[in-house]
């Protein structure tokens, strides 16, 4: 049995918490850790793209006393290019920054695509950041929106979170080229079994 916290401001259960089963656990233990990365265009563990890109610091503009989430969002816009914004969100812990978060993935349309599409069109567009927490708040606001979009998939945010990131886990499990036993099909529905959802 695995011991579940929650966040106390939020009553969300980490991912840690969601996927304490052996075989994610390893893997998100060594996804925290930096050894696991999930292969993104440019990165080391892209093994087919020599071209490594050079990440700039990106800087979001100031806030004023007047903006909301959305205003704040078209500000963003306006000075940093649409695949860096989620990445740039996430690294800040305040409501209002989460907030923003949510408003930049209301511009994607996730209706009617399965969970896998979905995250597919979504890092198309925006990278992920390299932190875990960072991913996590960025996933976080994925599934809030994914939810919203297909209401009748899963019963809340919660189990497209946990789904969202067990498909994060498993593409790192593939594409990780120290791992020798690659996750197959009956392990990975044996590891995702439970909060309510169904094979």
């Amino acid at each position: 049995p695995v011991a579940v916290r929650t966040s106390s401001s939020t009553g969300r259960k980490s991912f840690g918490d969601l996927l304490g089963l052996s075989r994610m656990r390893q893997n998100t233990d060594l996804f925290r850790q930096g050894s696991l990365t999930p292969a993104t265009p440019g990165s080391n563990t892209s093994k087919n793209n020599s071209l490594q890109l050079v990440r700039e610091p990106v800087t979001l503009p100031e806030r004023k006393e007047d903006d909301t989430p959305a205003k704040y969002l078209l500000r963003i816009e306006e000075v940093l290019s649409r695949g860096v914004i989620a990445s740039a969100l996430s690294k800040e812990t305040d409501a209002f920054s989460a907030a923003v978060l949510r408003s930049y993935l209301r511009t994607f349309s996730f209706f009617e695509e399965p969970m896998d599409m979905a995250i597919r069109k979504l890092l198309m567009e925006a990278e992920l950041p390299k932190e875990t927490q960072q991913i996590d708040r960025c996933l976080q606001a994925f599934a809030n929106r994914y939810h919203e979009c297909n209401p009748g998939i899963y019963s809340t945010p919660d189990q497209a979170y946990f789904i969202a990131f067990s498909l994060l886990i498993l593409h790192t499990d593939v594409f990780n080229k120290n791992n020798k036993y690659k996750m197959q099909k009956a392990d990975y529905l044996k590891n995702t079994r439970g909060e309510g959802i169904f094979d």
